[in-house]
């Protein structure tokens, strides 16, 4: 049994690993965010950071914070999967791939979705723009957000890029999605909360699509290099 456990603990690779402390590291802080959303009191948290937000909100920034919000929108990320699923169709002759992408994105969506409508959390009073209809918890802008940028990353990551270029995008990358989140409190879409359930949803998502990928990766449509493969 000793020896059964040995070889198959020899055969997870570092990338499983990774992928699932973050899976399960994820999903247990989404858990432990979830008790101050379904508890009898507001967070304080949550109080506290719109309070500040709002004592140094000036017209500028709240312009600045839409433009950002909006880089994580259904629209803009609809057009931004249909470009990956076209530069992988075009250019790396792989629509597969491309398709693989945009499933990962629609999928995190669903997730979030269903999880706003489960947990029916409403919306901060008085935001910076129009209001908005659709629940509060998680953030769908954050997780939507993390995903689609993260993805980016990894992308990046198995370019031929040079190393330094990889470790500046994946910075700004990841800066940005950040400020995504940031600007969904700052609007008053969302509470702290909101946006770090968002991204918990967004990190266990995303680990497990990553590990799909590579575990099972999606082969090239081109049939002379399907065929070069065999």
């Amino acid at each position: 049994m000793r020896q059964f456990l040995k070889r198959r603990l020899a055969n997870l690779s570092l990338r499983f690993l990774l992928s699932s402390v973050i899976f399960i590291a994820s999903v247990i802080f989404f858990v432990l965010i979830t008790r101050s959303v379904l508890g009898p009191e507001q967070h304080r948290m949550d109080i506290a950071a719109i309070k500040a937000f709002a004592k140094e909100t000036t017209t500028t920034l709240r312009d600045i914070m839409i433009g950002i919000s909006f880089l994580a929108s259904s629209p803009f990320l609809t057009v931004a999967y249909l470009l990956l699923l076209g530069w992988y169709s075009f250019f790396h002759k792989s629509w597969r791939r491309g398709l693989a992408t945009a499933i990962i994105g629609i999928g995190g969506s669903l997730v979030t979705h269903f999880l706003k409508v489960y947990f029916q959390r409403p919306r901060p009073a008085n935001p910076l723009s129009d209001p908005l209809l659709t629940y509060s918890f998680p953030s769908g802008h954050s997780s939507a957000g993390f995903i689609f940028y993260g993805l980016l990353i990894y992308l990046v990551s198995k370019s031929n890029l040079s190393p330094g270029y990889k470790i500046l995008t994946g910075i700004l990358l990841a800066a940005l999605s950040l400020l995504i989140g940031l600007s969904r409190i700052i609007l008053r879409f969302h509470y702290l909360s909101d946006v770090i359930g968002g991204f918990c949803i967004g990190a266990a998502w995303l680990s497990l699509s990553i590990y799909l990928l590579e575990h099972y990766p999606v082969s090239s449509s081109n049939p002379k290099t399907n065929s070069s493969r065999k």
